[in-house]
């Protein structure tokens, strides 16, 4: 009986490998494993609260970004609104510079140079012949300059330019050229480029219009079409690069190709 227990005991001082340990170190074992084990907990918390900072300053800084981006958004939609309206105003501008103007294509020109009054009397002159205007009323027009545009090539025959003192004589001539419509010397108002661009990119509806037989004309930069009581207003967004309705009353089915611009002072065209 005593053997046995002895053999007990010795067991007891054995640890897991079979090694003799001092008595009362086993059950200091099991308080060093308890530490350790809370010190990883400790660290473990301690990196879950600094990841929970880090996250938290990155949403910070995400939200501070997002805001400032979509300021930048808000200031660029602003510049370009304020760009568009700036760039109407300096077509306004300009469409009421050449108020009083306007153009004469096909009138001959004179081999070398021509100055202004010897193109101010040709101008006259196709006042009377091809407008069939009264001489006396043709005198009494008052027209500050009249000038060929652009310079002389080869034997191309440059547009005039006819600037009135009033749009009262510049209206007296163009309504008699609407009338009487002579194919050359031709008149039309002086656009402006844009001016030019729209009409060219709305040229293709009126076509397409009168081609099946509808009242359609160009006023400034609308295309106006009419069907009895109703009409049909278009206008070419320079911004957006298309031709948008003013307003619809009808349908009128009209399709827009793309149009050729039409050029600003060739007396080939009008």
């Amino acid at each position: 009986m005593a053997a046995e227990k002895a053999a007990a005991a010795n067991q007891q001082l054995l640890d897991s490998s079979g090694k003799i340990v001092a008595p009362g170190a086993q059950s200091q074992a099991p308080a060093q494993a308890d530490a350790s084990l809370m010190d990883i907990l400790n660290e473990l918390r301690a990196m879950r609260a600094e990841m929970k900072e880090d996250i938290s300053n990155v949403k910070k800084d995400v939200d501070t970004h997002t805001a400032e981006l979509k300021s930048v958004g808000e200031r660029q939609t602003n510049l370009e609104t304020e760009n568009v309206i700036l760039r109407q105003k300096i077509a306004h501008l300009e469409d009421q510079s050449r108020v009083n103007n306007l153009i004469v294509g096909g009138v001959p020109e004179t081999p070398g140079p021509e100055t202004w009054e010897t193109t101010e009397k040709k101008v006259r002159e196709s006042l009377v012949t091809t407008l069939q205007m009264d001489q006396g009323t043709v005198d009494q027009l008052s027209i500050d300059r009249a000038q060929r545009l652009g310079r002389r090539v080869g034997n191309n025959t440059r547009v005039i330019k006819v600037s009135f003192s009033t749009n009262k004589d510049k209206m007296a001539v163009l309504r008699k050229a609407r009338t009487v419509k002579p194919e050359a010397p031709y008149f039309r108002e002086d656009f402006s480029p844009s001016v030019l661009d729209a009409r060219s990119k709305l040229k293709p509806g009126l076509l397409a219009a009168r081609g099946r037989n509808q009242q359609a004309f160009l006023a400034h930069d609308k295309l106006i079409v009419q069907n009895g009581e109703n009409k049909n207003v278009y206008k070419y967004d320079l911004d957006r690069k298309e031709v948008r309705a003013v307003s619809h009353t009808y349908e009128d089915n009209i399709q827009w190709p793309t149009a050729t611009p039409e050029p600003q002072a060739d007396a080939n065209h009008r």
